[in-house]
């Protein structure tokens, strides 16, 4: 698997994984977002309403991209030797412990992104638990064979 090859999967991956929430929007308007973040705040900026989506999906697919790209980088350097779902598992859990302690409090979300809601580090979690067995499906069953 090539980095660009770990770029689409995460994306394929994140568009999977927003789709009940863009279900969610169009059945119930500015409601919580299942598997997204709401960004409801850009620093100190309030989004409107109609902007939450947006700006949700623009970081879940980021997010999503991120995760992919990075494992077969690191496996190129050797950080990681396998697609196992040990090692795939253990990068989830390190991807998902970075991001919660150290990139969401950088852009003004908080630790573990508190400051958009107090179930944020749950969002995040399922999340990454649904990264990690689609990523390691594609590795092992698309890609790696």
């Amino acid at each position: 698997m090539t980095i660009i090859d770990g770029l689409f999967t995460g994306l394929v991956i994140g568009f999977i994984t927003s789709i009940p929430a863009v279900i969610s929007e169009i059945v119930r308007h500015g409601k919580n977002l299942p598997l997204l973040i709401d960004v409801k705040e850009i620093g100190t900026h309030h989004l409107k309403e109609k902007y939450v989506l947006e700006w949700s999906l623009f970081l879940h697919l980021g997010l999503s991209a991120v995760f992919g790209g990075f494992y077969p980088a690191l496996v190129s350097l050797g950080a990681f030797a396998t697609y196992s779902f040990f090692s795939v598992a253990l990068y989830g859990l390190i991807f998902y412990l970075f991001f919660g302690l150290f990139i969401f409090p950088a852009i003004g979300l908080g630790l573990f992104g508190r400051r958009e809601g107090h179930l944020v580090w749950l969002e995040l979690l399922l999340t990454s638990v649904l990264y990690v067995a689609g990523f390691w499906y594609a590795a092992t069953f698309l890609f790696i064979s």
